[in-house]
């Protein structure tokens, strides 16, 4: 009788282990921490969450997907002046029309919403 039990029991832990694999397989990825810029067309560019300042080399930018806990900000010049369009962390805006000329992404410090 021992024997007969013990094929079951195996059974019955490999049918766990594959019941938590499959419930594994199906909850979400962690979202990546980047941040991914769209442009018309669909072009990309990607940056990581690191403290920095980014130049832009798509236009005109529909989306930025803010994955980061901090701010990214959207400047219109290479040097950072004219105007900035802020986008909060864990947010995947579209960006407005007025400010899809963008030419430096930066991720900043600061972890308060926009």
């Amino acid at each position: 009788m021992r024997a007969i039990k013990l094929p079951f029991r195996a059974a019955a832990i490999v049918g766990g282990l594959s019941a938590a694999a499959l419930v594994a397989s199906a909850l979400p990825a962690q979202a990546e921490s980047v941040v991914v810029l769209t442009g018309f067309l669909g072009r990309t560019e990607q940056f990581t969450c690191k403290v920095t300042t980014h130049g832009i080399n798509i236009t005109p930018l529909t989306s930025a997907n803010n994955g980061c806990s901090n701010r990214l900000w959207l400047h219109q010049n290479l040097n950072g002046s004219g105007w900035g369009y802020c986008v909060s962390g864990h947010k995947d805006v579209s960006v407005p029309t007025k400010y899809d000329g963008a030419q430096q992404a930066q991720v900043v410090s600061n972890t308060a919403k926009c």
